[in-house]
């Protein structure tokens, strides 16, 4: 190891400052749990990736600037959620695409710009977005509304698909543990009440009440279905849960 300053847990590394869990790596500078990798500056999480300034959690890529969740790309700046893309700035959860300005939910597409929504586009420019609850269309003051209510229902509550956060509340920070421990709540896509079984009844409760309410979409995203099994002079029925709290069954 050469020019490794106040730094602690490096590994056949060279030309390290003040940073922390750097292993086969270069050219290191305040920057904490880096793996194989070259070139990087204030950042976290990073393995097998170049040219990394102030971004967390990067993963086979190359410069990448102020982003965030980046997997399998490169010349990346201010973005976050990035997978499998090139030439991304300040744009979020892009996925397949390359030349994405400005725009938020892109993939597989080339060339986008100032766009929402975005999928399976070439060169596509100011696409605005489009508001809806389940399967009706709604205005944008409609959509604030009840985004608004929910996320005060949910109360910070979020479904889960990984056991990323199990890992951070046992080691108490990102940088202590591999992204390979990280592994999938759900066994299949379309089984996705594993994930979504802990959201708060009283968010359940709203989302029903909504005059957009769809339940069979509600029951195909979450798993969360609204009929619930009786007991009646010992025979077992499955009915609504509306109809179970109106007969005081439950």
């Amino acid at each position: 190891m050469k020019n490794v300053n106040n730094s602690d847990g490096i590994n056949k590394s060279n030309e390290v400052n003040d940073s922390y869990g750097v292993s086969n790596s270069e050219k290191i500078n305040y920057s904490d749990g880096v793996n194989y990798s070259e070139g990087v500056n204030y950042s976290e999480g990073v393995n097998n990736s170049k040219g990394v300034n102030y971004s967390e959690g990067v993963n086979d890529s190359k410069g990448i600037n102020y982003g965030k969740g980046i997997k399998n790309s490169d010349e990346v700046n201010h973005s976050y959620g990035v997978n499998d893309s090139k030439g991304v700035n300040n744009s979020d959860g892009v996925a397949y695409s390359e030349g994405v300005n400005n725009s938020k939910g892109v993939h597989n597409s080339y060339g986008v710009i100032n766009s929402e929504g975005v999928s399976n586009s070439i060169f596509c420019v100011n696409k605005p977005v489009e508001f809806t609850i389940f399967q009706t269309k709604v205005t944008k003051e409609r959509f604030k509304e009840v985004k608004k209510s929910l996320l005060q229902k949910l109360a910070n509550w979020n479904p889960v698909f990984n056991t990323a956060f199990q890992l951070y509340d046992q080691y108490g920070n990102w940088t202590r543990f591999s992204t390979k421990e990280i592994v999938p709540t759900l066994k299949s896509w379309d089984e996705p009440l594993e994930a979504w079984k802990g959201m708060p009844q009283e968010a359940i409760d709203y989302i029903r009440s909504l005059p957009e309410y769809v339940d069979k979409d509600f029951e195909t995203c979450t798993g969360i279905s609204d009929k619930v099994t009786v007991t009646c002079e010992g025979k077992e029925t499955i009915i609504s849960r509306e109809s179970a709290k109106a007969l005081n069954l439950i």
